[in-house]
């Protein structure tokens, strides 16, 4: 077992009615495989998916119901060091986590303080992973916006955590800074089978890279399973409050402008572009 969710409630504030209780997260059940998983987690601003990343890293407690951590339940009596290390989250702002006067220093200083040996051998080797190697000697506020989220991935990876999360690690990167850094993961998780869940607001992302999704929406839990299944629904932005990747967006248009049998459901523009091809003929 990796992360399980047993009717879970969260609320930042509890009034002395309790009845008048506000949720930011409400009976969600979520299981989270310890391994071999690419969960992308959407939903609008406000929908609750940074609170369910703090309280899947143990950062906040339930208010009510039950979250087991590889197999240990999460009580305010918890040993978090060691769970912590597990399950390795990257905030959305890197700033909120960097703070040493150099990279490597700052890369070190997770493996250092879980006692890993060679924290600093550990940190080049992920920086050399990661291809900033060059940058060790420099101040992390030196650096530009995505070499800095480059590093405060390093420093969750130099602890091998076994599941990793990382809360909008796309946002503000150019489309190339973007397409090298999720290539990183997908090769990472590739070669350790390590589980990797991403919040996201970005659908193409989702599209290309993940398999299964959840969807959160007013704190529930409103879809949780395959991604080829949910973007074949029909009203995904009146249920679901999301947007069609562009592929599919087109292909969609396509085929209802044009009459034709096209298969939607293609996640690159390579495999749109030869069900187009196929659609119409073209030799």
């Amino acid at each position: 077992m990796g992360i399980n969710f047993s009717e879970v409630k969260f609320s930042y504030y509890i009034p002395r009615k309790k009845q008048n209780i506000r949720f930011a997260l409400n009976n969600i059940n979520l299981n989270i495989a310890e391994t071999g998983e690419l969960i992308a987690l959407v939903g609008h601003t406000g929908s609750g998916k940074s609170t369910l990343v703090q309280l899947m890293n143990a950062l906040l407690m339930p208010t009510s119901g039950k979250i087991e951590i590889m197999n240990e339940t999460i009580t305010h009596k918890s040993k978090l060091k060691p769970l912590r290390r597990k399950i390795g989250l990257v905030f959305q702002f890197p700033e909120y986590q960097i703070f040493e006067t150099t990279v490597l220093k700052d890369i070190a200083f997770g493996p250092a303080n879980f006692g890993i040996k060679n924290p600093e051998g550990k940190a080049k080797e992920i920086a050399k992973l990661m291809g900033i190697e060059e940058l060790l000697e420099r101040s992390p506020f030196t650096l530009s916006g995505g070499q800095l989220r480059k590093v405060a991935i390093s420093g969750i990876l130099a602890s091998n955590p076994d599941i990793l999360i990382l809360d909008e690690p796309t946002v503000g990167l150019d489309p190339n800074a973007k397409r090298e850094l999720l290539n990183i993961l997908m090769n990472l998780h590739q070669c350790s089978n390590k589980t990797i869940v991403i919040i996201t607001h970005d659908m193409e992302v989702v599209s290309r890279y993940f398999n299964r999704v959840i969807v959160l929406k007013e704190g529930e839990i409103i879809y949780d399973g395959s991604k080829y299944d949910l973007l074949m629904k029909d009203d995904l932005y009146e249920t679901y409050n999301l947007n069609y990747p562009e592929t599919i967006r087109i292909l969609r248009a396509i085929k209802n402008r044009f009459n034709v049998n096209v298969d939607v459901n293609q996640h690159t523009i390579e495999d749109a572009y030869r069900e187009i091809r196929k659609a119409f003929e073209i030799a």
